[in-house]
């Protein structure tokens, strides 16, 4: 009732209202119930004598992250952004792609309040968190917890980028010790010192994800990016690395031909589809011999290795080695203005298992040897196997995995991963950083 008064007191202005109430004591307290006798006499907080602890809305939770990672672009007004949608979003759309574009790494580091809204289309993240349906009409949102925030935080691209680009920012070469380097992650992501048992069971944290991180393997990961057909419009504004993730350094991602139109969609040519081309690799004729793990993700139709390919206006030319899981085949062709099958050969498959791969070129011969068998599986001499270029990979459904991959030319071995590879500790403060995003005091404010 005094609200009320006050309201009809200040003419009706309820700018002047919201000032009132934002700046009273009451809504001002914190929501730690510090005050044992308080919380005994009154735990439903019914006389407003704490705050209630309140979730951050989903918009909040994306522009906290990109804070958190030194990522937010302060720019204001002007057109929104295209949020980065995933394979199965777009996929689920008739058309998909279709009324949808590309924007830059700069653009999506803007507040979400810039973000395009589409019906049907919402980014995993403010769907978790009870983002707005824009095909709804929605008088107040809700504020639930589910299981699906969880794993969005968890294993979402979103929070793994920001996790990254925030223990990049923080590492500085891994010159500081442990607890320092934890109290770095979270005065960045909680804007607090850690308590000292915090800082100690960070630091002991760190210790241990750095020592299990020193043994993981070196993996250069290829996979799809867009669903099998993709609208017009989409692919006219994308580049190659919005088709297929490729490693970001040493690579040049190259976005194939498309056709076979349908419904205003177009799907990639078979043998000219998007790929990634290694770029630290000198063209050049010599023999080699490929050592790598191959591993093919539940779900991947076809993967290709090049060899000894160049990038031709946007597709790759030269010899390709094709993996069908499906099928069990291994063929080799030799890819030009057409797709010429020089040999082929059957071989097991299984996806997810780490399969040891050897490619040999030898002048005109290609030899090539899956798993333990000492033979070799396909071997094929052809003077259209002669040529130069680089190596370079593809996958279509799912991700291919090269897992240590190793060039050796003359005696001379190069690690392929090398330019990919990041400190363990630095993975472990990503980790930290990951762990932090996910805690209750990230995503309620006091």
């Amino acid at each position: 009732d005094w609200l009320a008064s006050e309201l009809v007191a200040q003419g009706w202005s309820t700018k002047a209202l919201q000032r009132l109430l934002l700046t009273s004591r009451a809504y001002q307290r914190s929501s730690r119930a510090a005050d044992a006798a308080a919380l005994a006499r009154d735990a439903a907080n019914e006389l407003y004598w704490r705050q209630n602890a309140q979730r951050l809305d989903a918009e909040s939770v994306h522009d906290g992250m990109l804070r958190a990672s030194g990522e937010l672009s302060s720019e204001r007004r002007g057109r929104g952004f295209f949020p980065e949608l995933s394979r199965e979003l777009l996929g689920g759309a008739s058309r998909p792609g279709e009324g949808w574009e590309v924007s830059s790494a700069a653009q999506r580091a803007r507040r979400a309040l810039y973000a395009y809204a589409k019906r049907g289309v919402r980014p995993a993240l403010i769907e978790a968190f009870d983002g707005a349906d824009p095909s709804l009409s929605i008088g107040a949102r809700a504020s639930t917890t589910t299981a699906p925030q969880a794993l969005v935080l968890l294993n979402g691209d979103f929070a793994a980028q920001r996790a990254r680009a925030t223990a990049r920012e923080l590492y500085g070469g891994g010159r500081l010790p442990l607890d320092a380097l934890a109290a770095l992650a979270f005065e960045r992501v909680l804007a607090r010192a850690p308590l000292p048992e915090e800082r100690v069971l960070a630091a002991q944290f760190l210790a241990s994800q750095q020592h299990a991180n020193s043994e993981l393997p070196d993996v250069l990961s290829f996979q799809p990016r867009v669903p099998a057909r993709v609208a017009r419009g989409y692919l006219r504004a994308a580049r190659g690395e919005q088709l297929l993730y490729a490693p970001e350094a040493e690579f040049e991602v190259v976005s194939g031909v498309w056709g076979s139109p349908y419904n205003d969609t177009l799907e990639p040519e078979l043998a000219r589809g998007p790929a990634a081309l290694w770029t630290a690799g000198a063209a050049t004729a010599a023999d080699f011999a490929l050592h790598t793990g191959l591993r093919l993700r539940t779900g991947c139709e076809l993967a290709s290795l090049y060899l000894r390919a160049h990038v031709r206006e946007t597709w790759i030319a030269g010899l390709e080695l094709r993996f069908e899981p499906h099928s069990g085949q291994l063929s080799l062709w030799c890819v030009d203005a057409a797709a010429v099958q020089l040999g082929a050969a059957r071989v097991e498959l299984p996806p997810d298992v780490v399969l040891p791969l050897q490619v040999e070129l030898r002048g005109e011969r290609c030899t090539v040897r899956v798993g333990e068998r000492e033979d070799a599986q396909l071997d094929v001499t052809d003077a259209r196997i002669r040529g130069n270029g680089t190596l370079g990979a593809r996958a279509v459904g799912a991700a291919l995995d090269l897992v240590d991959p190793r060039l050796d030319a003359g005696g001379a071995v190069r690690e392929l991963a090398a330019a990919q590879r990041r400190a363990p500790l630095e993975l472990a403060l990503e980790s930290l950083c990951l762990a932090l995003f996910n805690t209750s005091e990230f995503l309620y404010r006091d």
